[in-house]
């Protein structure tokens, strides 16, 4: 079995609706991570979304 990374289908379309309707979630991102963790998913992002560029 080949491992599972990111959230379920449901997961995404829950949290979707659920700031369509202004629902606020009951955690903050920040509660989780640091900012280190912050900084370093959003430069792995732009990195995926932009092919390479870090802006």
């Amino acid at each position: 079995m080949s491992e599972h990374r990111g959230f379920s289908v449901d997961t995404v379309r829950r949290a979707n609706l659920d700031m369509i309707l202004g629902i606020k979630s009951e955690h903050r991102i920040s509660d989780k991570f640091s900012d280190k963790d912050i900084e370093r998913a959003l430069r792995e992002a732009s990195m995926r979304v932009f092919g390479g560029k870090d802006e």
